[in-house]
């Protein structure tokens, strides 16, 4: 038997056609495979950089926040001390910023009572968001300057 008789036979041309169809479903499959393999991580890709531009974003909103913080916050702090006068006395301090009248003398459970209310107030966490810049500082720097004058007052 020849090789080319062989060929030539039916059998031996439906068993070569079925293995090259087998072939090509194979290299059909595998490229459909890398080709989804391709939009997978181009998708990914792309998530990835509207994360990185909205971190971008976040972190120059931040800059921005802190660079306008830091320039605002030496004028308040010049504004609350005119409204205060310089004073630390506890008492005197809480009636000037306004929160509420209290004579020189006040008792000590009144005195607490009244920094309660004024911490929860005043307290950085409890400022809205929705507050601006400038509400927040002066939240915050009176927060502090509450803090260490009813400590000194409280505790002399």
């Amino acid at each position: 038997v020849d090789k080319d008789e062989v060929k030539s036979s039916n059998s031996f041309q439906r068993a070569d056609k079925e293995e090259w169809e087998r072939r090509n479903e194979v290299i059909r499959r595998e490229s459909l495979k890398a080709r989804l393999e391709r939009k997978r991580k181009k998708e990914q890709v792309l998530r990835l950089e509207q994360r990185v531009k909205h971190h971008r974003l976040e972190v120059n909103a931040a800059e921005r926040e802190l660079e306008e913080r830091n320039r605002l916050r030496p004028e308040i702090l010049r504004q609350i001390q005119y409204e205060t006068l310089g004073s630390t006395y506890f008492p005197t301090l809480v009636s000037r910023l306004g929160i509420a009248d209290v004579a020189p003398h006040v008792s000590a459970a009144a005195a607490t009572k009244l920094y309660r209310i004024c911490l929860l107030k005043f307290h950085p966490d409890r400022v809205t968001k929705l507050a601006s810049i400038r509400e927040r500082i002066r939240s915050e720097e009176i927060f502090k300057l509450l803090q260490a004058s009813y400590k000194t007052y409280a505790h002399p």
